[in-house]
């Protein structure tokens, strides 16, 4: 009777190749997701050392939506705007963020609106509201998609939108450099 032999060398081989190519390929989405998030890091800081301040950044442009407002009426609701966007953003790393409540409040305001927001919020611990959304909104690869019928970069699931390309794809309209 012959005895099979066993070759655990050759039997792992497959084994071996398969473990190799998830491997290289969780290094390089790691890789992937690292750059991303520096290279979104480092266009925040350059568009932080451009950054003209509230005012003339406003003055020197104008809603994309070509929407204006009339008056100072809207100014009483966009100071509670940017208040409550101010209260979720500037909450502790031990206190999550709601993006939800971020969205939300701004998600149906037109370009106008917007920019009465950010003025507004004008510059608040030293930083701007789109300083602020730079800090705290994901720019991750992985996570919930956003999306809203209307928004021209996030209208559907299927568009792939993070937390950042969400709120990019809101204010948009308002006509300012967006800096997150």
């Amino acid at each position: 009777m012959v005895t099979p032999s066993i070759n655990l060398k050759s039997d792992l081989k497959p084994l071996y190749k398969i473990v190799k190519i998830v491997l290289i390929i969780v290094g390089g989405f790691l890789l992937l997701r690292f750059l991303k998030s520096t290279l979104m890091g480092a266009v925040g800081s350059i568009a932080d050392a451009l950054d003209k301040g509230v005012e003339k950044t406003l003055n020197e442009t104008s809603a994309s939506d070509g929407t204006q407002l009339e008056g100072n009426s809207f100014t009483p609701q966009a100071k509670t705007i940017a208040d409550a966007q101010y209260l979720e953003l500037s909450k502790g790393w031990y206190q999550n963020t709601s993006e939800d409540a971020l969205f939300s409040s701004v998600i149906n305001l037109n370009g106008a609106q917007l920019r009465e927001v950010y003025r507004e919020f004008d510059t608040r611990d030293g930083k701007t509201l789109f300083n602020f959304y730079a800090e705290e909104l994901s720019t991750s690869l992985i996570g919930m998609n956003y999306y809203e019928d209307g928004l021209d970069s996030c209208g559907s699931y299927f568009d792939n939108c993070n937390e950042a390309e969400f709120m990019r794809a809101i204010w948009n309209k308002s006509g300012l450099p967006l800096t997150f």
